[in-house]
């Protein structure tokens, strides 16, 4: 299971039962991720402006098994 810092679980809090995320400077990526395996939500886009963090994300897609449900 994905772990999230203190601040990351509260903003998790706020995101609400849909069928799309879109995760705006997505950094790691553990924030969608973590809204995947605990069912907040079906999909998620991940955008970041950086392509190291990005690249980052990408890998914690493949080592969580929701690359199907990221883009």
């Amino acid at each position: 299971m994905i772990k999230l810092s203190k601040r990351l679980k509260g903003i998790a809090n706020f995101v609400e039962q849909s069928s799309n995320l879109v995760d705006c400077g997505c950094d790691h990526g553990k924030l969608s991720i973590y809204c995947l395996l605990n069912n907040k939500t079906k999909f998620a886009y991940l955008m970041d402006i950086n392509e190291e963090p990005l690249n980052q994300a990408k890998q914690k897609e493949l080592k969580y098994n929701v690359s199907n449900q990221t883009k």
